[in-house]
């Protein structure tokens, strides 16, 4: 999940009922306490994350192959099918981190929507998930596959459909949207949010949040009966 914080996860101090399906694979699983991203941008701490190297210092706004092998390579070699479905532009093939996977569909990325395809609101966990069943679909059983979602939420803008977006911000009175337009001129202090402005604020970005985490189980379930929960891995990061 892209520009999630911690402390809105529920089971870590988060809001009750804002991220079910994260909390429900936390208590079958394990939380990683101490766990750091590298960098607070998408390209030097996707990079760690794939090769298992820090790019603190060099390497540009490309994965290249003197960076090292990449878990997808790691995978594809030892017989997984292995895809990528992002809506973060720079992991796509021009930036190189669709290394190691047999296909990252462009139709998944923020910038590949048509004009007459762009919804009324981020959809992008719904688009990467959908695309991911259908591709399951075509894989005969008995093999193996490694798939990575990085999905645009709760990443601005602050952009939940309903019913997640008046769950998180009913009877706060502020019209503020979440747009980058908008929190870009809040961090330029071209514009001075209220207490309300920033309830608002937090409660987009819960919906948000909570819209993914639905979208997700929603996946899971759906997932289930291609490879059943016990023949299952899932790593959620951030």
């Amino acid at each position: 999940m892209d520009a999630l914080r911690y402390d809105f996860v529920g089971h870590l101090g988060g809001q009750p009922g804002v991220s079910p399906t994260f909390d429900r694979l936390a208590s079958q699983g394990i939380t990683f306490r101490n766990h750091r991203s590298v960098a607070p941008n998408t390209m030097p701490s996707t990079k760690a994350l794939f090769t298992g190297h820090a790019f603190v210092s060099r390497g540009g706004w490309k994965l290249a192959p003197e960076d090292g092998p990449t878990l997808a390579e790691l995978f594809k070699a030892a017989g997984y099918r292995t895809r990528l479905f992002s809506g973060n532009v720079p992991l796509s093939p021009p930036f190189g981190t669709d290394r190691g996977f047999e296909h990252a569909p462009g139709e998944v990325l923020i910038d590949g929507y048509s004009a007459s395809e762009k919804p009324p609101f981020n959809d992008n966990a719904a688009r990467a998930h959908a695309a991911a069943l259908k591709w399951l679909a075509t894989i005969p059983r008995g093999e193996r596959a490694f798939l990575y979602f990085h999905t645009i939420h709760p990443h601005n803008p602050y952009d939940p459909p309903d019913p997640f977006r008046s769950r998180f911000t009913r009877g706060i009175p502020s019209a503020i949207d979440g747009s980058t337009e908008t929190l870009t001129a809040i961090k330029g202090s071209r514009i001075e949010p209220t207490q309300a402005d920033q309830r608002r604020l937090r409660g987009l970005y819960n919906g948000s949040f909570s819209y993914n985490d639905d979208e997700l189980g929603d996946f899971l379930a759906q997932a289930a009966s291609w490879a059943p929960p016990g023949e299952s891995l899932v790593a959620l990061t951030a």
